[in-house]
């Protein structure tokens, strides 16, 4: 039997193992796990025959790897085994276009072409591609490719190509989809870890320690040199440099591009435009990236556009400067030959280094007019928040506080409106977070302290406006719930306890609907009567409790807003002996007395269990000890003259009663003379 019966009994054992699966029309994966399906069933056709048991196929002679899987539709798209086709560059050349290869983990040596619409699918930084010796790592060259060719999990390092572009990726032709991908520890003459003269498509991308090392004045985007349109979101670009402009990334005629919620940190040049360099690029949008810690020339730290058109929303600059941290600009404009013009809706600009003596947020260059409008912004701690170096430049602020500014701006043309100067409140500026602080009292600066700005979203893509109104800058606060309860009560055995809330209540400072979930965490077990309630009741065990049988319950206040937050309370039960509240206390003493006489006090509790009482005497002397009782008699004596309100006060667990009755020490009355008696000798007859 030769081997084309072996392909015929692989396509029946197929049609067995899934009868209605359409050549045609089955999904990728089910291909390929039927292709190793029936490769098992293969093995194990050869395992038999070498064990000498008989059977209806027989495994022909050893041929060459075929690296293209059989199947049943070799006309639709295939997944191949990456090594085990051979080398990658084997892998695509035997591949078509829509097929995928999948790169199993591990490190591998290679520098190779992606010529035709084929995938790379790897394992994340498990599958890692470091270039060979002074080459690139990957050229893209197909021109017919659109972003369902994607390259994905996959690590590209080691290409050192400084004569060359793109040290890592170069893109020459086609639009794939790079997908958690990380271009990191390559270098180039421009585009250090990627250099595309087509433009970028990308999501979940890193571009870390890459290099772009050229000629004076070249040597543009350390992390990537892009020229044409990008569709950018969740980029990390940390740590490259360049020597000349554009350290993070250099965009070039990037017309209607998009950098979402990227982060830019880090990076560094002589040139401008540390974090990001924009040139002649018309209606970009930059919307809630973050600029923290990259360095440039004097003007342009974070970033820096010339001849562009830029939208900016919900963006953070922090922490960036020129070439000495005391020095330099977050946000540069200017160098021309064309105007650049920013629009900008809730950015924040922070620059809290304490030696920050010559920082702006934002410098409008000499050499040609730009125009700035920007609402709901935030500057802070800045020398000169603004700087305008010429007079034709244009610059109008609607919502604005000025926080921590020695000069609010430099220069002509700068008008402002709705404007706030105060503190800003920060969560943890330190360590990068720049969400408005919950606790801090100076955030009443900036939580619905702005002008309506049509933006729906903050920069975690929480919901705005929320609350009363917008907060200034990136982050639209949504307020913790507010909850007070007592965390201890007392009752007795079998009672009625109520819990609900004590002092400010329960309620949301944004007006959002909370909801309520009680549960009891330790104790006995009660029933507890509305567990979505802020207020719940249940009766009491029968018998006392201790601190390990109280009653112990939770509630977790969720805030039910898009962003809200969760929090928990905790109230603990004691129950105590079951007693009856003291009632009928009466007290009554047998002054006046007078100042050397010793004073009778009485008092009697009508009733009460567990009662204990004290007497107060009313001249400052100490009290007496308490003493267990229904009734009380006690002497004393009162050192002075006066009138004195003795206090007689009886206590039980459950409840507390007094009475008090009025003393009367006079002075001593005066001493009588003693009688004299006179004996006179009777009279005689």
């Amino acid at each position: 039997m030769h081997s084309a019966y072996l392909l015929t009994t692989k396509a029946e054992l197929a049609k067995s193992l899934n009868p209605n699966a359409s050549p045609i029309g089955e999904t990728f994966v089910q291909r390929n796990h039927l292709h190793k399906t029936l490769n098992l069933l293969s093995s194990l056709f050869l395992t038999l025959t070498l064990l000498g048991v008989q059977t209806s196929v027989i495994q022909p002679a050893q041929a060459a790897v075929v690296t293209r899987p059989l199947v049943l539709a070799p006309e639709g798209p295939m997944a191949t085994i990456y090594p085990a086709c051979g080398s990658i560059q084997t892998c695509i050349n035997n591949a078509v276009a829509g097929d995928t290869i999948d790169i199993t983990a591990g490190t591998y040596t290679d520098s190779f072409t992606l010529n035709k619409a084929v995938s790379l699918v790897g394992q994340g930084a498990g599958a890692t591609f470091v270039a060979l010796s002074g080459q690139r790592v990957l050229t893209i060259t197909d021109a017919s490719m659109t972003q369902t060719t994607q390259i994905s999990n996959l690590v590209f390092s080691g290409g050192n190509i400084t004569t060359e572009v793109g040290g890592g990726i170069r893109i020459i032709d086609g639009a794939p989809l790079l997908s958690n991908v990380t271009v990191t520890g390559n270098i180039g003459s421009d585009g250090g870890g990627i250099y595309s003269a087509v433009g970028l498509h990308a999501a979940g991308l890193t571009l870390r320690n890459n290099q772009a090392i050229g000629f004076i004045g070249a040597g543009e985007g350390g992390g990537a040199n892009v020229r044409g349109r990008v569709v950018i979101t969740g980029m990390q670009v940390i740590s490259n440099a360049a020597t000349g402009n554009g350290a993070g990334l250099y965009l070039e005629n990037g017309h209607n591009s998009i950098i979402q919620a990227s982060r830019f940190d880090k990076n560094k040049t002589p040139g401008e435009g540390g974090g990001l360099y924009l040139n002649v690029s018309d209606n970009v949008l930059l919307l809630g990236d973050r600029f923290f810690d990259n360095s440039g020339a004097v003007s342009g730290g974070g970033a820096y556009f010339e001849s562009s058109k830029v939208n900016m929303d919900n963006n953070i600059f922090a922490f960036n400067y020129g070439t000495v941290v005391t020095q330099g600009v977050e946000l540069g404009l200017g160098a021309g030959p064309f105007s650049s013009i920013v629009n900008g809706r809730h950015n924040t600009f922070s620059n809290a280094r304490s030696s920050a003596t010559s920082m702006r947020a934002i410098e409008l260059g000499a050499d040609i007019a730009d125009t700035v409008y920007l609402t709901n912004t935030i500057f802070d701690k800045y020398n000169v928040a603004i700087k305008v170096l010429t007079n034709t430049s244009d610059v109008k602020l609607n919502g604005v506080l000025w926080s921590s500014i020695t000069q609010l701006w430099a220069g002509a043309n700068v008008t402002h409106t709705n404007a706030i100067t105060g503190l800003a409140a920060f969560a943890d500026f330190n360590n990068r977070d720049f969400r408005i602080s919950s606790s801090n009292s100076s955030n009443l600066n900036m939580i619905d302290q702005g002008v309506p700005s049509g933006l729906l979203f903050d920069f975690e893509e929480y919901a705005r406006p929320h609350g009363y109104g917008f907060d200034l800058g990136a982050d639209e606060i949504n307020r913790k719930p507010v909850a007070t309860y007592d965390s201890i009560i007392n009752t007795t055995v079998n009672a009625l306890v109520v819990v609900s809330p004590s002092g400010a209540g329960v309620f949301d400072p944004d007006g959002d609907t909370i909801t309520y979930t009680w549960s009891q965490l330790t104790g006995i077990p009660v029933a507890i009567s509305d567990p979505y309630s802020t207020t719940f009741t249940f009766t009491a065990p029968p018998t006392i409790t201790t601190a390990s049988t109280d009653p112990q319950f939770q509630i977790v206040i969720t805030d039910t807003s898009a962003g809200g937050e969760t929090i928990t309370k905790r109230v603990r039960v004691k129950v105590l002996l079951s007693d009856t509240p003291i009632t009928g206390v009466v007290a009554s003493n047998d002054s006046p007395k007078f100042v050397t006489e010793t004073v009778t006090l009485s008092a009697t509790v009508a009733a009460g269990t567990n009662v204990t009482y004290r007497w107060d005497f009313g001249d400052n002397s100490p009290p007496t000890t308490p003493v267990a009782g229904m009734s009380s008699q006690v002497t004393h004596t009162y050192p002075t003259t006066g009138t004195f309100t003795a206090i007689f006060t009886a206590t039980n667990p459950i409840s507390t009663l007094s009475a008090s009755t009025v003393v009367t020490i006079t002075a001593a009355a005066p001493q009588q003379p003693a009688e004299r008696k006179i004996y006179l000798p009777m009279a005689r007859k």
